[in-house]
Order: C-alpha cells, then structure tokens, then sequence
C-alpha cells in the first residue's frame, strides 16, 4: 500500500511497480522543498483559511513547483465556495483547478470540479483543499472515480510524494496521453488480470472437486 493514496482510481499494486526505492539516501530537491514548505503551510494556515487563501498559499506554490502556469479559466462558472482556475503548460491548458476552504470535503466539489473540466474539454481536475489534493476525471463522470494524495503524509513518506510528483508534473503532461492518462489505464488492466485470474483459480477449484466427486461416486 502507498501512504496517504485513497481513492478508486489508481491500483496501489500497479503503481508500486513504478516506485522502486524512493527513499534512496539522497533526498531530490523537490521533496526537501516540499517537506519545508508544507510543514511552513500547516503551521500557518487552518480551518478558518478561505478558498482564496488556500489558492494562493497552497495551490499556486505547489502547481508552480510542479512546472505549472496557474492562469484564470476561459469563462467564470460563478462560485461563492470555490476558486477556478487552469494549469498551463507551453501556454496551453492540461488540467483544471479547483482550490476549496482549508480542510473542505473534496466529495462535495465533485460536480463543480467536473463541470470545470468539461466546460474546458480537459480530462483532469486537481481539487485542492489544503490537506489533500484529489484527482478527478472528468470524462468518466459515470463512475465518479478519483485519486486523492494526502499533502501532510507525503512530507513524511518519499513513495507517496514520488507517485504525487511522477504523476502531476508538468513534463507528465507533455504528450496528449499523460502519466496520468497511462497510470489510470494500467490499474486497469492490472485489476482485470486479477479479476481474470481469480476467476481462473475458481473454476480450476470448482473443476478439481468435480473431478473428486466423480472418482468417489465411482468407487462406490
């Protein structure tokens, strides 16, 4: 299991495949930079904080340390509870960004944070709360799947903040099929081999005891 990974979207198996030893003996920079930060963020803001607030103290800093432009949407969808915005790489939009009240649950934002998405034909929205970011897909509103990281746990575990930065990087949005776009589509598949393969193991059982069932009555 990966620290502080919730959420339906991502198979926990499929993407410790990609992990490898994150903790190594030299932390990059990008991890003592967001470990500093993080910890300066928790201990200044808190349930009071506005959605503006967390815009400016948490989602900006960390989408422009993640090689984001944080840019105003197209088109205003009004919002007395939300902040919307888009993340930019080489000027062109990637993903849509929805920054809430500190500590804000991220379920309620579900239809605003879609509506972002599909009003500007992205795939992704990055719901910030302050405590989390979760991740949804706005082109399979059906399922209502996401993936959520927790900021405060990755500070502490190099695995959770090597997933969160392998995934929402600018240079895993360089190509219309991103990091994420792959990352979904192999827990898929990783849950459809398993699927597959229990119910393989099943019918061998169920074929085994047929087989001993078949012996015994011919004994008799």
């Amino acid at each position: 299991m990966i620290a502080g990974l919730s959420g339906s979207l991502l198979s926990h198996d499929a993407m410790s495949s990609h992990l490898g030893n994150p903790a190594g003996d030299v932390l990059p920079p990008s991890y003592r930079w967001f470990r500093s930060w993080y910890a300066r963020v928790i201990r200044e803001l808190g349930p009071a904080a506005s959605a503006r607030t967390v815009h400016d103290r948490v989602a900006v800093p960390l989408a422009e340390a993640l090689g984001f432009r944080v840019a105003p949407p197209t088109h205003q969808i009004p919002s007395a509870d939300y902040v919307h915005a888009l993340l930019q790489a080489d000027r062109a939009p990637v993903a849509a960004l929805l920054v809430t009240a500190w500590g804000h649950d991220p379920a309620a934002a579900w239809r605003d944070a879609v509506r972002h998405g599909i009003g500007h034909g992205l795939r992704w929205c990055l719901c910030v709360t302050g405590p989390v970011v979760r991740i949804f897909d706005s082109s399979r509103t059906y399922a209502r799947r996401f993936a959520q990281f927790d900021l405060e746990i990755a500070t502490h575990d190099p695995a959770s903040f090597a997933l969160l930065w392998m995934l929402l990087n600018r240079q895993a949005f360089r190509t219309p099929d991103s990091a994420l776009d792959r990352a979904v589509s192999e827990s898929d598949e990783y849950r459809a081999e398993v699927r597959s393969s229990l119910q393989q193991g099943v019918h061998d059982a169920l074929a085994s005891l047929d087989r001993k069932s078949t012996r015994l009555n011919s004994s008799h």
